[in-house]
């Protein structure tokens, strides 16, 4: 597999990426942006597909399998069009029953806003869901947050999608409602790129009554009561919620103040809209006017979406058993001793007492790998649906899939009232395929999507697991104390445990990487790296690599002293290489000169290339293992080889 990304005619020490992923972007040129976690997304649709494709609808579906076979078919093969009346009566549901609205008049009442807010919602504004708590671990709360980047509000769909819900617009009302909704995307845009750029998130901890104190003007407490009581959970104003981030929330409603409240409306109908017609009417997404992912990857992806738990046990069932997850689990414990090893090893800035609490917090990270045993118990996922209502051999696709999301959201949100259980709350996302770190519950997450080729595969060498899934779960780790990680405590308490000295030596550490990165200029974008930005995520891509193979060199050392001792510990050279290959080929990826330059100007991480040419070039073992030269292995200006260990 590894041959088929690499191009061998590129030195390795001159520009490693191209090295472990010439061919294939070869391979993939003409299609960007690509790389290879749509990749493993495209093949984990596939094989959800084939899985659910296996069983078919069903007129009995007592079983939550049943269940979410019948829904995939319904969704798949449903050739029932909708006509716009019977659309607007499930649109009413939401609150948007009249949606597009006509601007009668230039003037409004200053609560008008509010008004549609009670009635239509917060998504795709806010978004919320029920997690454990930042300061009292033991309960769950409300988390609030502002969603991220995406312009899907374009004039032309719009537009289109008005038309097609009313016929009778003119062309100019239709123009002008576009033109407003598109507008006011823009601007709510300009809200969330500008507290990307501000810093690191914050999560802010009060009481449902102190955050109405704090923002009086938005009556979010009114939708989140409403919505809590559809699962039969009064809320009340002493219940916590957190806020991501409280400045950015302002920001949003200060600027909800002053929109008009008619474009509000249009807005978040049109979200509703969007989200329902691709199924309701294939007229319309066949127009291109609607979204351009296929059915059957749409389909996948609402059965995952509404049945995670379901999902997710079919498809370990099938594609990662048991002795896969317990070899990645090691492969974690593995990578966890070799932080454990470097904390303990002299750090100039690193004190004693930092330094225990570091160890604390590595030696109390958990990880999530893939899923929870229990889920491959069927009768387990049966207790979770057991009250959910059942498909009936008339009920539409629609019908079925209000019903499965709303059960959805009445679990999330059933959870505030009971204790946290770490084993049974995990973030299930079986599509996911990226690792992350969790601070409040100080445990690495990786989710089953994510184990496959060529991030891991059961039965590979060491070498490429190791390259690939460890220096992957080791990233993640090195989160748990710098950045982010440095505000939540071994417990996942959101508490500050960096000695202040530290953190000022620290700043000699960090201002090597700054450094680095910042005297990269990418011809391609025409323009420098944001060394400062990006230092987080860069750090922990050269920490990340150094860790993992401290921990395959101690396997190495450890095989090789075993009777039967492995080709690839007697060969320790090759497996290096395999090691270095594997680490490569995870950020083979594709992408022009306009998405490399909105990658350097707002994304957290820095280009693909520089975070496989960058952590080579920090660490001394790959310099030795290809016998570079210093000069040739330089991507930056700076020469110095920055590490923390």
């Amino acid at each position: 597999l590894l041959e088929e990304f690499m191009d061998k005619s590129t030195e390795p020490c001159q520009d490693f990426f191209s090295h472990a992923c010439g061919s294939w972007i070869k391979k993939h040129e003409n299609h960007p942006p690509y790389d290879i976690f749509q990749y493993l997304r495209s093949e984990f649709i596939g094989a959800m597909a084939e899985i659910l494709g296996q069983v078919g609808r069903s007129d009995v579906n007592k079983g939550v399998i049943e269940k979410a076979t019948t829904l995939y078919a319904a969704c798949l093969n449903d050739s029932k069009e909708l006509n716009a009346e019977d659309f607007l009566q499930i649109m009413a549901a939401h609150g948007v029953s009249e949606w597009p609205k006509i601007c009668t008049s230039e003037t409004h009442d200053s609560d008008d806003y509010k008004n549609v807010v009670r009635t239509a919602g917060i998504s795709p504004i806010l978004s919320y869901y029920v997690a454990r708590g930042s300061t009292e671990i033991q309960k769950h709360v409300v988390k609030i947050f502002v969603l991220g980047i995406g312009k899907s509000a374009t004039k032309n769909i719009v537009n289109a999608a008005a038309k097609f819900i009313k016929p009778d617009l003119t062309d100019d009302e239709a123009s002008t409602i576009s033109a407003k909704v598109e507008e006011f995307e823009t601007k709510l845009l300009q809200i969330r790129m500008a507290a990307l750029r501000s810093g690191r998130p914050q999560m802010t901890a009060m009481t449902l009554a102190d955050l109405t104190k704090n923002v009086s003007d938005f009556p979010l407490a009114d939708v989140l009561k409403r919505d809590f009581e559809k699962a039969d959970v009064t809320l009340t104003e002493d219940d916590n919620v957190e806020v991501l981030t409280l400045e950015t929330y302002k920001s949003m409603v200060d600027f909800l103040k002053t929109a008009d409240p008619t474009t509000l409306y249009n807005y978040l109908g049109f979200y509703v809209v969007l989200g329902l017609a691709e199924f309701a009417f294939k007229d319309f997404v066949n127009s291109g006017h609607g979204p351009k992912q296929p059915r059957t990857a749409k389909c996948v992806s609402l059965v995952y979406s509404a049945m995670k738990e379901v999902a997710t046990h079919m498809y370990a069932k099938t594609f990662v058993p048991l002795r896969a997850k317990r070899e990645v689990e090691q492969i974690f414990k593995s990578v966890k001793d070799a932080f454990l090893e470097a904390l303990r090893s002299p750090a100039k800035w690193l004190t004693e007492r930092t330094k225990s609490k570091a160890e604390e917090k590595i030696q109390k990270l958990t990880a999530k790998i893939g899923y929870p045993d229990w889920v491959l118990q069927l009768e387990e996922i049966e207790k979770i649906y057991k009250d959910m209502e059942e498909f009936e051999p008339q009920s539409t696709f629609l019908q079925m899939m209000e019903a499965a999301i709303q059960y959805k959201d009445k679990l999330m949100m059933r959870k505030l009232r009971a204790l946290y259980e770490k084993d049974k709350d995990w973030m299930f996302s079986p599509s996911a395929v990226t690792a992350f770190y969790n601070p409040s519950e100080n445990e690495l997450v990786y989710p089953v999507g994510g184990l496959r080729s060529p991030f891991y595969a059961y039965g590979l060498p060491k070498s490429v697991n190791y390259g690939a899934v460890g220096s992957v779960m080791a990233h993640e780790i090195t989160h748990s104390f710098t950045g982010k990680g440095g505000l939540y405590d071994s417990e996942g308490r959101q508490q500050k445990w960096w000695e202040a000295d530290d953190h000022e030596a620290f700043k000699t550490t960090e201002s090597c990487f700054i450094e680095q990165y910042r005297g990269i200029f990418d011809e391609k974008a025409n323009m420098s790296l944001n060394g400062a930005r990006t230092l987080d995520e860069n750090i922990a891509d050269s920490v990340g690599l150094q860790m993992a193979f401290r921990a395959y060199s101690k396997l190495l050392d450890q095989e090789c002293r075993k009777p039967a001792a492995t080709l690839e510990s007697l060969n320790e050279v090759w497996g290096k290489r395999l090691f270095f290959a594997s680490y490569g080929s995870v950020w083979c990826d594709v992408t022009s000169a306009q998405q490399l330059k909105m990658k350097i100007l707002y994304m957290p991480h820095s280009p693909n290339q520089y975070r496989v040419n960058v952590p080579t070039r920090n660490l001394q073992e790959f310099t030795d293992v290809f016998s570079c030269s210093t000069s040739e292995n330089s991507a930056s200006k700076s020469t110095e080889q920055c590490t923390m260990f």
